[in-house]
């Protein structure tokens, strides 16, 4: 074709082929020009049988487009070869490259310029309205139909011409040519269309700038176009960490299946939008970081909607509570309780339980089931159904607006149980967290946000599988932690998990957050002795969390046998085995103001609750005032007593895992 002349223009050079036809570099006189020749295969029937003057006329509407950010058309024509009719349109020639190749060249640079790439996708938006504006829509905006000049400036090609093609010839054999990736699925079935078709085209191309891959793919064009219809994309942040949230929720938008869920009136709103907000996370050097660890250490009560009267009659007492952790399902039903708490001024978060929806076992707890952000009551909740942005958003409102209805000190962030960093509902979890921010943001809250981490603790085991979950978590960072970790417990023996647990914490301290280390029992008193803000469990009582026993195979109920915490042997024992030991080794009884050096079964299990709330704050006062003796001291001490009992004859339960604290901790004091 080089050196032929078409209608008096000369082809002085190839640009490429598409699916369509042809580009050429083209000069008429002194002027240089770009010539698009179309394949007769790929026009539409009606082009087809109304003949050159319906391509004239289609061609003529889109001259009217007068943009700096779109190529203009000059002239349309025929050409016929071999007695074949070949359309031609003569546009603008723009020396740069096309989107497709700047990105292939540029990407990394391009991505980490925050001005770069506002300057181009604004430019690129700009296009799109002068289109819009004169009732076209460019059909097939995608990277090589945006064109990047010399100077950094766009122009948008062959904008309008897919509405005279054929898209049954975008195959071939089942292969996909490439256009179908930017279709919007309204385009795909063939039902009208209007501006926010491009708008979620944009929108592909935006996912594809920062992840390099296409929302939606398929082994071939029909399951791609099947996918793009009914299929979710995958998070961008999951793939470009670096990405903000208000950028990758206006992304989810414009990807959204129905184009009234699109919430941009044209794109010149969209391109205000996107100047407006950051399109990259503020990366924030932690010494600029304001430190909110507590101010002193806190052991936080898991109070059982039973104990509201062994509460009452410590606090009645004199004792002080430093904090309640409240499981979401007592409320409504248990609301007095959390009256009482909020009368006697104790500080209260809500465990909102969100973790036991994704567990078909909640539907056989009614408090669970009652929970307004239980949408289904007969399937449990997966992370498909937070797939998309509109129903993430209504999922935190939801959870969120429970919290502060009954007036909560510190809001919790919807969170699930992961297996591993590769589990999806990770992803999820992220996600949910920088919408919390979004949505305390938009109503104007001020109250503290923590983050729960609900995970296993053996995919931990590998440091690198502990610096990723920080890295992941700090992204955007929230005002503290609390940890539900499978597997650490009280009587945790395997040393392995136990250091992976603790060396965890002591690396998420240095994002300056305060940390609840949930319920894990007296363990917590050396967790706090090593830097960890606070710790859980219950009332002599709930000092483990286990995926299998507490949320897959859950009972219905509490085996709450009363037990009595005996401090010097830093065990929880059994009522009647408590009284046969401190019978015969007076030494280890409790002169409190409950206890008062009694030993006989009626009296401990009476006092067995009051009486650990005042053992464990004075533990913790001790803590708070640096008069405690070593956490490896005390262990070793109750190992010795252990010892000293188990000699005497008495049936002890296995307390192996004291050897496991005095090895770890003894780890970390050096």
């Amino acid at each position: 074709m080089i050196g032929r002349e078409i209608n008096g223009f000369k082809i002085i050079d190839s640009l490429g082929s598409g699916a369509f036809g042809h580009t050429y570099k083209v000069q008429k006189g002194s002027e240089i020009y770009a010539m698009k020749i179309l394949k007769p295969e790929a026009m539409s029937s009606e082009i087809l049988s109304e003949g050159y003057k319906r391509f004239q006329r289609e061609i003529r509407s889109l001259q009217k487009v007068q943009s700096d950010y779109v190529v203009e058309y000059y002239e349309s024509g025929v050409w016929v070869d071999k007695a074949i009719d070949h359309y031609f349109i003569v546009m603008e020639f723009v020396e740069g490259m096309d989107f497709a190749q700047f990105l292939k060249l540029h990407r990394k640079t391009f991505i980490k310029d925050e001005n770069m790439m506002q300057g181009i996708l604004s430019q690129i938006l700009q296009g799109l309205y002068d289109i819009h504006n004169l009732n076209i829509i460019h059909r097939d905006l995608k990277p090589a139909n945006i064109y990047i000049t010399d100077e950094d400036k766009v122009k948008l090609l062959d904008f309008g011409l897919v509405k005279m093609l054929d898209y049954s010839t975008v195959t071939t054999k089942g292969k996909i040519v490439g256009t179908p990736l930017f279709m919007s699925p309204e385009m795909i079935e063939g039902k009208t269309i209007d501006y926010r078709s491009d708008l979620y085209s944009f929108g592909v191309v935006l996912y594809f700038i920062f992840t390099q891959e296409y929302p939606f793919q398929g082994e071939n064009v029909f399951v791609l176009l099947n996918n793009i219809v009914k299929q979710q994309p995958a998070r961008i942040s999951d793939k470009f960490p670096g990405i903000s949230n208000a950028l990758e929720n206006i992304i989810l938008k414009l990807l959204e299946k129905q184009p009234y869920l699109r919430p941009f009136k044209d794109a010149l709103e969209l391109r205000q939008v996107m100047l407006d907000v950051p399109l990259l996370q503020a990366d924030i050097p932690l010494y600029t970081i304001k430190d909110k660890s507590f101010s002193q250490k806190k052991y936080f009560i898991r109070l059982l909607h039973t104990e509201k009267n062994e509460l009452k009659r410590f606090l009645n007492s004199g004792g002080i509570v430093d904090g309640i952790e409240y499981p979401a399902n007592y409320l409504p039903q248990y609301k007095n309780q959390i009256s009482d708490i909020k009368t006697s001024n104790i500080p209260f978060f809500f465990d909102p339980s969100t973790n036991r929806l994704a567990y078909s076992k909640f539907s056989e707890t009614q408090g669970l089931v009652n929970l307004p952000y239980v949408y289904d009551r007969y399937n449990r909740i997966t992370p498909r159904h937070l797939s998309s942005i509109k129903d993430i958003q209504k999922y935190v409102s939801d959870v969120l607006t429970w919290q502060l209805k009954w007036e909560t000190d510190i809001l919790v962030s919807p969170f699930h149980y992961s297996q591993n960093l590769s589990d999806e509902w990770l992803s999820v979890d992220l996600k949910l967290i920088e919408e919390c921010f979004e949505f305390k943001e938009k109503h104007g809250i001020k109250k503290e946000l923590f983050s729960g981490v609900c995970i296993d603790i053996e995919d931990l085991t590998d440091e690198e599988n502990r610096l990723e979950l920080i890295n992941r978590y700090s992204k955007k960072l929230p005002d503290g932690f609390i940890f539900y970790v499978n597997n650490i417990h009280e009587k945790t023996t395997n040393i392995a998990q136990l250091y992976a647990y603790i060396d965890m914490l002591i690396k998420f301290k240095k994002l300056k957050r305060p940390l609840i280390a949930a319920r894990v029992g007296t363990l917590g008193l050396g967790l706090v002795e090593l830097g960890v803000d606070s710790f859980s469990s219950g009332i002599a009582s709930l000092s483990s969390f286990s995926e299998q026993t507490l949320l897959s195979d859950r009972q219905l109920g509490y085996d709450m046998e009363r037990k009595y915490y005996i401090k010097d042997l830093l065990l929880t024992l059994k009522a009647g085995l408590t009284s046969e030991i401190l019978q015969r080794f007076p030494e280890y009884r409790c002169s409190c103001k409950f206890c008062q050096n009694e030993y006989q079964l009626d009296k401990i299990n009476k006092n067995a609750k009051a009486h650990f709330l005042q053992v464990r704050s004075d533990e913790m006062k001790m803590i708070n005032d640096n008069r405690n003796k070593p956490f490896v001291y005390l262990a070793k001490s109750a190992k010795s007593s252990l010892d000293k009992i188990k000699k005497k004859g008495i049936l002890l339960p296995p307390y192996n895992h004291i050897d496991s604290w005095i090895d770890v901790f003894s780890e970390f004091a050096r």
